[in-house]
């Protein structure tokens, strides 16, 4: 009878354990992350996310599982990837940028998996949401990349009133087109923007890690020829525009001076005089909410995407001292700590 008790009680014993192991394993969720581009906003994004999925509970390496891979601007690379991840059945998968956007409309339009994107430069262009009003009809929600352009050239109209030429030298990227329509609708529609023309300038796309620095040393050729006729540069809404590479190579070749695309094209010397940008911190708090919720049970028909949230300025008052202009208080003001000091 002992005997058979103690076997009754070692099964219980066995069965418990089993079930305090399998719990959480049986708990723990599976998110794939493809980022476009190993470094610049993404890796800031990707803080911001762990730190508001951790908050809400969801720990990695407790009860999830985050699998990331970088395509380094190659679509052909994103594609691939995306076809033998797929059947691995992911609860969510994160798309920061255009590329790997680009890639999941060709192979996973429609499918069950659940996509939230970060950082696409123009998601209803590539196809992957009607709009920012309604919930999306397929499997993709997510947060836009841009600052609006009508937004970003009222800025610059508010640093430098008497503006009359601005040059943008853009990669062969489709949300390189994409922004450019976007630019001369804004001038063909806004009065406020009248007199202002934008001489444009396109270079070939290059991907990989080298990517960016022969898009820039591509577009010095372009910086020196059209140097003359502008009275300002403004960095592209592409790979090559996010890059450190860019901003550098313009500070370096131009006479006039840059509009950057991001805080740290001013703050970290790349050679940027202005800029306003997306606060890249949003990217990862807006995408984590929209994945917490979906690892939570709710439906991408549910989260109606988003533009970011919260957009900074930044200025270098020693170039623009430099270059005669005189930021407004105002600006100042909104900027906060985002400020280059002139030297004395």
């Amino acid at each position: 009878m002992m005997s058979v008790l103690r076997r009754l009680s070692l099964i219980t014993l066995c069965a418990v354990s089993f079930l305090l192991v399998s719990v959480p394993l049986a708990a723990q969720k599976k998110i794939l992350v493809i980022d476009t581009q190993k470094t610049g906003w993404p890796a800031e994004a990707a803080a911001a996310r762990k730190k508001f999925l951790d908050a809400n509970g969801f720990v990695e390496g407790k009860n999830l599982n985050v699998v990331s891979y970088s395509v380094e601007n190659d679509e052909a690379k994103a594609t691939t990837l995306l076809t033998e991840e797929l059947p691995k059945k992911y609860d969510v998968i994160v798309l920061n940028g255009t590329i790997p956007a680009r890639a999941a409309k060709k192979v996973a339009y429609g499918k069950p998996q659940p996509f939230v994107f970060a950082g696409v430069t123009d998601p209803i262009g590539v196809g992957l949401i009607a709009d920012f009003k309604n919930p999306p009809a397929a499997n993709f929600t997510g947060v836009s990349f841009p600052v609006p352009v009508k937004s970003r050239l009222a800025f610059i109209k508010q640093v430098m009133p008497n503006i009359k030429k601005i040059g943008l030298i853009y990669a062969d990227m489709p949300q390189s087109h994409s922004y450019k329509g976007w630019i001369d609708e804004a001038l063909a529609s806004d009065p406020s923007l009248k007199g202002i023309q934008v001489i444009y300038k396109m270079v070939p796309a290059f991907t990989g890690e080298t990517g960016p620095q022969q898009m820039a040393d591509a577009a010095k050729v372009y910086v020196k020829e059209i140097d003359s006729q502008v009275d300002l540069f403004i960095s592209a809404n592409d790979q090559m525009g996010v890059s450190k590479q860019f901003p550098m190579m313009v500070f370096q070749n131009a006479t006039k001076p840059l509009c950057g695309l991001g805080r740290g094209d001013v703050m970290d010397g790349l050679g940027a005089t202005i800029a306003i940008f997306p606060v890249f911190d949003t990217f990862g708090v807006q995408s984590g909410r929209m994945i917490a919720e979906l690892l939570k049970g709710k439906k991408v028909s549910d989260l109606i995407p988003e533009w970011p949230k919260q957009n900074g300025v930044a200025f270098d008052l020693g170039k623009a001292k430099k270059f005669g202009i005189s930021v407004p208080v105002g600006l100042l003001e909104m900027a906060g700590p985002n400020v280059v000091r002139a030297a004395k």
